[in-house]
């Protein structure tokens, strides 16, 4: 009775949730299509950076400007709406309430972190399964190595006598060119030649250097278990501390008389809101991005992006196999080739020992090590089945960066926009609150910060 074929292993299919979905329906300027190759595509995500920012900018000038025109007695008296009701403790206290909300706002972006580590932690964990897997080829190898030269050893050793397999009587009929060929015959040629389409593949192995690969992994995985979290914290905090900085100066500065602490803020604050308007573009642009990238289907994506860079056509292959599992697996042609030379070594080894041309310890041996290679074979097999590196590509792709990677990016910004906007409407309430109102026309006024008039 025949065993059934095994099931072909079907790669699991995203599904794009909801954050994913709404994120690739934000307007592009080109194609929304994901594909890097495509200039009008890089061109549509590089126009969500420039969107940003350009409408960032705009609000920082009229912030600038309508703090500039506040110091004119003529427009604090068009705009009495704000300048007659904002003026004094009331107004400061709303100031100050508007910093230290903003500040609460960007402890926000501490949920983000969450997000972070919680991607970090899972790529570490897929990070040390890959290493796993490199770590079995590695052995493998090993194996194979110390088999070619096993091979090598017992054919050296091998003492063959092709006229064994006549006898006397036989032989000494035999003419003298008879004699010659069967003479010529020499069966450590032939295992030579066996071994070397054997050799020549462990050497091709051996070429990958699978032990540095191994390294690399694992000094990634500690990277990523052990330093990135910390790289992950201080960014956050970094952030977080510089808004942490305005919004002590702009409690300060709400209730004292003082100028320069003022100025200070003004600089500071307008500083701090520019590199927060690149920030939040980048962090839209690479949000929708990855979007598209999840949209579109992360193996179909993989792939486009694998062709962009330019990877070679068997490494491309590689991508595309593990990626969709469909066709045939590119490292079978290069066992199957394996897989001949040993055979072919243990069938003539077999052959010539049980004829008596060759003896028969060596032929045992080389016998004996054929099988230990078709053993080091399969774990091989195994070890680059479609199934086991479709579910790292699953567990980076699907669970990392489509989910909890693309949901701290999206927090972030969110954030940052709400803290952003909280520290740029304190700004354009700044002079509301500071600057005393007119009364009956044009003419000096004392200002709420002593020793300054505003004309």
């Amino acid at each position: 009775m025949t065993s059934p074929a095994p099931t072909p292993f079907v790669p699991e299919e995203y599904v794009a949730d909801d954050l994913v979905e709404q994120l690739h329906t934000f307007h592009h300027a080109g194609t929304d299509d994901f594909d890097f190759s495509n200039a009008d595509y890089r061109t549509s995500v590089g126009g969500f950076w420039v969107a940003t920012v350009m409408i960032g900018m705009l609000f920082m000038i009229f912030m600038w400007f309508f703090s500039c025109c506040s110091k004119c007695a003529c427009f604090r008296e068009k705009c009495s709406c704000c300048f007659g009701h904002c003026y004094g403790k009331l107004g400061n206290c709303v100031l100050a309430g508007l910093f230290i909300l903003a500040l609460v706002v960007l402890m926000g972006s501490y949920f983000a972190r969450g997000q972070f580590l919680e991607a970090a932690e899972e790529v570490g964990v897929q990070v040390g399964v890959m290493k796993g897997i490199f770590q079995e080829l590695d052995t493998a190898v090993d194996e194979f190595v110390t088999q070619d030269e096993s091979y090598s050893y017992w054919i050296d050793q091998a003492t063959c006598d092709p006229l064994s397999l006549y006898d006397d009587v036989v032989i000494s009929y035999m003419s003298d060119d008879q004699l010659a060929e069967i003479n010529a015959i020499d069966p450590q040629t032939e295992l030579s030649t066996y071994l070397t389409v054997f050799s020549d593949a462990v050497t091709m192995m051996v070429d990958f250097e699978l032990a540095d690969m191994v390294e690399q992994l694992e000094t990634g995985q500690v990277f990523i278990e052990s330093s990135l979290p910390d790289y992950i914290t201080i960014g956050i905090g970094l952030v977080t501390a510089m808004f942490g900085v305005i919004a002590i100066l702009g409690v300060v500065s709400s209730f004292t008389t003082c100028k320069y602490d003022d100025c200070l803020l003004v600089f500071i604050g307008s500083f701090t809101l520019m590199l927060t308007i690149v920030l939040v573009g980048l962090e839209i642009a690479t949000s929708v991005a990855i979007a598209d990238f999840c949209y579109a289907d992360p193996a179909e994506a993989t792939l486009s992006l694998a062709e962009y860079s330019g990877l070679a056509g068997g490494s491309l292959d590689l991508v595309e196999f593990f990626t969709t599992c469909e066709g045939e697996n590119p490292f079978y042609p290069f066992l199957a080739n394996v897989t001949t030379g040993f055979q072919m070594l243990n069938a003539t080894a077999i052959s010539v020992g049980n004829q008596g041309i060759c003896d028969d310890t060596s032929m045992t041996k080389i016998a004996a090590e054929s099988i230990a290679s078709q053993t080091t074979l399969a774990d091989i097999g195994t070890s680059v089945m479609c199934g086991r590196m479709n579910q790292i590509f699953t567990a980076l792709f699907h669970e990392v960066f489509c989910d909890n990677f693309l949901w701290g990016v999206y927090m972030c910004w969110v954030v940052h926009i709400s803290a952003g906007f909280l520290i740029w409407a304190a700004f354009i309430g700044f002079p509301c609150a500071k600057e005393a109102p007119v009364e009956g026309g044009a003419k000096t006024h004392a200002s709420s910060d002593e020793g300054v008039e505003m004309k």
